[in-house]
């Protein structure tokens, strides 16, 4: 008789309690002898470690590689603002700006003021303004006080 019969009368059976098992039910799968994975007799433990080697060597490249690049820019940073910037600035102390004319005048006189200026700065000035304050009840002959 096959085990499934046994079984069936077992169940038909009355004041049957089934107490006793054949074996333990398991629900992990059987350990089989073969490979742990294909085409390869190498010991998983060293195919793991194996595997951390690797993946320390490529972050530690990659964290050198992230600090040479950054010197890197920060070196051009540096070089920018030092050799760049200097020659970019347009200063104050490099535009000279002389007015001449007489310092004192009669009432009616016309006035000719010589404006003349310098511009030593490697950049040229564009929409210079000069601002000319007149004296009060002054009238220029050309525009407006």
């Amino acid at each position: 008789m096959t085990s499934l019969e046994e079984l069936q009368k077992r169940l038909f059976r009355k004041k049957d309690t089934f107490q006793e098992r054949e074996q333990e039910p398991t629900l992990s799968p059987a350990p089989m002898a073969g490979p742990r994975s294909w085409g390869s007799n190498e010991n998983p433990e060293a195919t793991r470690i194996l595997k951390q080697q690797r993946q320390r060597r490529l972050m530690r490249y990659a964290l050198f590689a992230t600090i040479a690049l950054g010197g890197i820019a920060l070196v051009g940073a540096g070089v920018f603002f030092v050799f760049l910037m200097d020659q970019a600035n347009v200063t104050q102390e490099n535009i000279f700006l002389r007015i001449e004319g007489p310092s004192q005048i009669t009432v009616g006189e016309e006035v000719v003021f010589d404006v003349r200026f310098e511009n030593n700065n490697e950049i040229p000035l564009e929409s210079v303004d000069i601002i000319f304050e007149y004296p009060e009840g002054a009238r220029p002959v050309f525009g407006e006080p």
